[in-house]
């Protein structure tokens, strides 16, 4: 009997743990977003995915102006730590929600999202309350944006709220790849189209706040390479087409600085943070000059190419 009472009593204290969320913080049909005096495009884009987030996922309406029975209020302060952000008690009622910088008012915006609550009677705010600072400088995602998966084929503006999604939940970079082999050069129709696609989806990493990392292999190129600039099969490992060309050939390095200058050139607005070179996969060359490859021909070609990009993308 007295195990019993135990339990019970045990069993009624975790529902009380519960029950503050649910009776402290009702459910509202309108939310007052307070931005800061002179939010600059990348808070105020803060605000929108906000407001975006709210509006799908129940009835409650956000608005800027007038009054609303729950008030949300974003800052940017320093001192809390790089990219991290503190959720507290607004004075006169609500939540401020504050960061070290956009990134981390991004970041502090997720996490309020995440532990609030969304249903028919409206928004209900999360109750949790503190400081978090990330602990690591790059948190990043590579996508694969070949081979017809997700990242290739869905609709863009699915993948660009895709985006903001890895930007409320704390991510700072977006890698992706620019695969060359699908197209018969720069100026191919099919290849115009897919850059114009990687565009948008970058440009909405960039107005949160995110950094975009083009990626490269150090000896690519699109379909119509010539064919005596190719490279040597014997070297493939993963996956491989016969479109790579050999940094040893006469005039082979010339061409790849060509065909990836040109990428650099056309995401020069997007001010990569970093440009990612990788050897293997399409990549390589097994001819007597490049062998081993990841030791040997892929340095001859890699710095090379690290040092255009560093030319024509500055800061990356």
């Amino acid at each position: 009997m007295n195990m019993r009472i135990s339990i019970l009593i045990s069993l009624c204290l975790v529902s009380s743990n519960l029950l503050p969320a649910e009776v402290q913080s009702p459910a509202v049909k309108s939310v007052r977003l307070i931005l800061p005096s002179r939010p600059g495009p990348v808070v105020d884009n803060t605000g929108k995915v906000f407001t975006r987030q709210v509006q799908q996922r129940c009835e409650a309406k956000v608005v800027t102006g007038g009054k609303a029975p729950l008030t949300v209020e974003l800052a940017v302060e320093k001192g809390i730590g790089a990219e991290g952000y503190r959720i507290e008690d607004r004075q006169g009622g609500g939540v401020r929600i504050a960061g070290n910088d956009e990134r981390g008012l991004l970041y502090g915006v997720g996490k309020f999202l995440r532990t609030s609550r969304y249903d028919q009677g409206g928004f209900t705010a999360g109750t949790w309350r503190g400081t978090s600072v990330p602990q690591k400088p790059i948190r990043g995602i590579y996508f694969a944006t070949h081979f017809h998966n997700f990242y290739h084929d869905a609709p863009v503006a699915e993948v660009q709220r895709y985006v903001e999604d890895l930007g409320l939940w704390g991510y700072n970079a977006i890698a992706f790849w620019y695969d060359m082999h699908h197209f018969d050069g720069a100026d191919d129709p099919k290849a115009v189209a897919f850059r114009e696609r990687l565009h948008a989806i970058c440009t909405t990493a960039k107005r949160i706040g995110l950094d975009v990392v083009p990626g490269v292999i150090a000896n690519e190129s699109y379909n119509d390479s010539p064919a005596q600039l190719r490279a040597d099969p014997s070297a493939k490992r993963g996956g491989w087409y016969d479109c790579a060309v050999c940094p040893n050939k006469p005039g082979g390095m010339e061409y790849i600085l060509g065909v990836l200058g040109g990428e650099f050139d056309w995401c020069a607005d997007l001010q990569p943070r970093y440009v990612w070179i990788w050897p293997y996969d399409q990549g390589g060359c097994g001819c007597a000059q490049c062998r081993p490859w990841g030791s040997n021909g892929f340095l001859k070609a890699a710095e090379p190419v690290a040092a255009l990009a560093r030319k024509k993308l500055p800061g990356a």
